[in-house]
């Protein structure tokens, strides 16, 4: 009984996982729209910019959403929060070079390229959030 306990409360938690991550894309392209509105003339360091900025608020948004809705870590994780940081910069580079890497055959769109990246990596980075950023003190 309790192996199922387990396994419902692990599906529940990457449900709310899934939902965190969705809602923080929403900040990101939100954010990342808006400056686009905004300045309707950019160049593109202005998009990197546009895009650096957008990344970082949704990051801090969904490091906020995993630490009290999805891990409910309520104590101060000052560590954890740097691990985060790394983890979601090294995330973000894999990101940027797997994509690349498909672009380079030309089969599919960039959009496309990047969903399919972004979607496998999802499972992955659950896994070290959980194990190395949210670890629950006993």
């Amino acid at each position: 009984m309790t192996k199922v306990i387990n396994h419902i409360y692990l599906y529940i938690e990457l449900f709310k996982y899934g939902i965190s991550s969705l809602l923080s894309s929403f900040v990101d392209v939100g954010i990342f729209a808006l400056f686009l509105v905004i300045f309707t003339k950019s160049s593109a360091f202005e998009i990197f910019i546009y895009t650096f900025i957008a990344r970082v608020i949704s990051g801090i948004f969904n490091y906020y959403l995993n630490k009290k809705f999805v891990f409910q870590i309520k104590e101060k994780n000052k560590s954890g929060a740097l691990k985060f940081c790394l983890i979601f910069f090294l995330r973000t580079v894999a990101s940027w070079f797997f994509v690349e890497l498909i672009l380079k055959f030309k089969i599919i769109p960039a959009a496309f390229a990047k969903m399919i990246v972004d979607t496998s990596m999802f499972q992955f980075n659950y896994i070290f959030q959980k194990k190395l950023v949210f670890q629950k003190k006993n």
